[in-house]
């Protein structure tokens, strides 16, 4: 376990087992790593949010890499805070999955306004 407090890390630092680094240069291969506070990748000043990535979008790449370890499944989960899923996205190897373990419905916006729902019925409503 590897916790990281106070720490800004631009180079490279391989680790199972630390408690805390201050002004180090590296990249951090850890089993586990929590860190207390905001974290950014690519920025200094981590802004609104846990965990901020910057950089840019690189022609047939993302910005954000997810990938499985042992098969071709990976994906997003939200989970409430007790730790209950309450969906994902996900590629399953036979298709990409958007799932909503709740009975709420899946809701599209675009320009601030809802354009498409699905509700947890099953019915679809585009523009209503």
């Amino acid at each position: 376990m590897a916790i990281l407090q106070g720490a800004r890390i631009t180079g490279s630092i391989i680790a199972t087992t630390f408690i805390k680094a201050n002004g180090f240069s590296g990249s951090i291969t850890a089993s586990n790593l929590y860190v207390l506070g905001k974290a950014g990748i690519g920025t200094t000043s981590p802004s609104n949010t846990n965990l901020h990535i910057v950089g840019d979008w690189i022609s047939g790449h993302s910005t954000v890499k997810v990938q499985g370890l042992t098969d071709n499944t990976t994906g997003y989960g939200f989970y409430n805070t007790v730790g209950s899923r309450l969906g994902y996205i996900a590629y399953t190897g036979t298709g990409f999955e958007w799932y909503n373990n709740e009975s709420v419905p899946t809701i599209f916006y675009t320009n601030t306004s809802e354009k498409m729902r699905i509700t947890s019925g099953g019915n679809v409503g585009i523009g209503t």
